[in-house]
């Protein structure tokens, strides 16, 4: 029910539940004012008599939670009131808000339909449109994303994690398309296993078999195991293309931000509770004097560090400057751990990992702060700057405008640049010299940028108001 004050009409309106299957009519009772029935409704047009008759309206002081408003013969029941209808009654007619009726009993909402379980036919996209609409729509793609991505994909070495003897020698190559996040699997031939190989798996979006969630480009990487189809696979080889993508996208594949991992084993290094020191002593099975991925690898998995194969991959890839497969162990110390201190920290690894991570936000973001904070000063600057010259030529406005058109008169364009503005504000003798620089590159944020006269005045008075 809406009252209008201005002249008291009143109008009645239905608010339809969402899918209620009514039509919905404008208002349930037109804005107009309404008679208040004395006794039995009567229709008052109907009668043959001449004789206005005397009627009384619906006021303000009729509504009060608890009202019943008689609207053309329907019994309206008010229950409850919005805030500004509340203070409204209490300052007009000192009426107390009172607590919300309960009214008629409002019907229960219907249950809301589940959608019946994938029956592995097609995309589950395309099998849940069926069920959502009568009249079959494809479902939408992200097509500017398939357009940056569609050359773009990853492909890793698979082998199945099974005991199977078998199975051992079976391998599969899996190709992540970032274009459009599907998977497609292919079994190279191999010789003498009995199985003659081909496509394992159509190009299609993939589940984790064990949690039931979609599988993302960041959930590959050497190392990992993914349960496709109820096969348990592990990746333990990709390709350069692949490697090179993740390391430029290493804030979406963390196991390839090099930072990130050389923080994690120097933190592992300068623990006293990993021995990893002592492990990397020994890392050098064939003693040959470097390093390479089989034997960092084992080092860490004899430890049962959570290190995996992507991240030693990325230590090696970093430090092996020509692509020999290996560093000196001396190199790998030096870059880990440039000013020593193996093994002299009482604290685990862990904490010394969160630490430096802190640190390294720090002071990632103190660059990114003192640049807002000269940003902030540059402009107050360029703004007082700009007032004290409004202030100075207020009555005498065409000296400004004559030194200006003296500048542009001697360039081919008849516009001002940056040097120009500058010897004008110079000339002046208004500005200090770092006024002025903060002056000129306010208004001109590009070196090539030039303003005829009416346009540099506007930008000196739009650079005044600024604070």
């Amino acid at each position: 029910v809406y009252y209008f004050l201005a002249d008291d009409t009143l109008e009645v309106t239905e608010d339809y539940a969402v899918n209620a299957g009514r039509d919905p009519f404008p208002s349930f009772a037109r804005r107009r004012k309404c008679v208040k029935p004395a006794g039995k409704f009567e229709n008052k047009n109907a009668s043959l008599s001449f004789a206005k008759p005397e009627q009384e309206y619906y006021t303000d002081e009729d509504l009060y939670v608890g009202a019943v408003l008689n609207v053309f013969g329907r019994s309206i029941t008010l229950v409850s009131c919005d805030k500004f209808t509340e203070d409204y009654l209490k300052m007009a007619h000192d009426r107390e808000p009172a607590a919300p009726t309960a009214g008629e009993k409002a019907p229960a909402p219907k249950p809301k339909h589940a959608p019946p379980p994938y029956n592995g036919f097609g995309d589950e996209e395309d099998s849940l449109g069926s069920w959502k609409n009568l009249v079959l729509k494809p479902p939408k793609k992200d097509v500017k994303k398939f357009i940056e991505k569609s050359a773009l994909m990853l492909k890793f070495s698979m082998k199945l994690d099974s005991d199977d003897p078998a199975n051992e020698v079976r391998r599969f190559v899996l190709t992540y398309y970032l274009s459009d996040d599907t998977i497609s699997i292919f079994e190279p031939a191999q010789r003498n296993s009995g199985i003659l190989g081909g496509k394992f798996l159509q190009r299609t979006k993939a589940k984790h078999s064990d949690t039931g969630e979609p599988i993302r480009a960041e959930d590959l990487f050497i190392g990992a195991k993914v349960a496709i189809h109820k096969h348990k696979f592990v990746l333990f080889a990709t390709d350069e293309k692949s490697l090179c993508h993740m390391e430029q996208n290493s804030d979406n594949f963390c196991r390839a931000n090099v930072n990130r991992v050389m923080m994690k084993l120097r933190a592992m290094l300068l623990s006293q509770h990993t021995n990893l020191h002592k492990a990397m002593l020994e890392v050098d099975s064939d003693s040959n004097g470097a390093v390479d991925y089989k034997e960092l690898g084992d080092a860490l998995t004899s430890l049962n560090l959570p290190v995996d194969g992507h991240e030693v991959l990325t230590v090696l890839r970093y430090l092996d400057v020509n692509r020999d497969g290996s560093v000196t162990y001396d190199e790998l110390m030096h870059v880990l751990l440039p000013e020593g201190g193996a093994n002299t920290v009482n604290l685990p690894w862990q904490k010394i990992y969160a630490e430096s991570e802190a640190e390294e936000m720090i002071e990632t973001q103190l660059p990114v702060t003192e640049a807002i904070q000269y940003q902030k000063h540059s402009t107050a600057k360029a703004a007082e700057a700009a007032r004290r010259v409004m202030d100075a030529f207020e009555n005498r406005r065409q000296t400004l405008h004559h030194y200006f058109r003296k500048e542009g008169s001697r360039q081919p364009d008849d516009k001002v640049g940056v040097k120009e503005f500058m010897k004008v504000m110079r000339e002046a003798k208004v500005l200090t010299p770092q006024h002025i620089q903060f002056l000129a590159s306010h208004i001109f944020a590009n070196a090539q940028m030039r303003y005829d006269q009416p346009s540099i005045f506007r930008e000196l008075e739009a650079a005044a108001k600024l604070h």
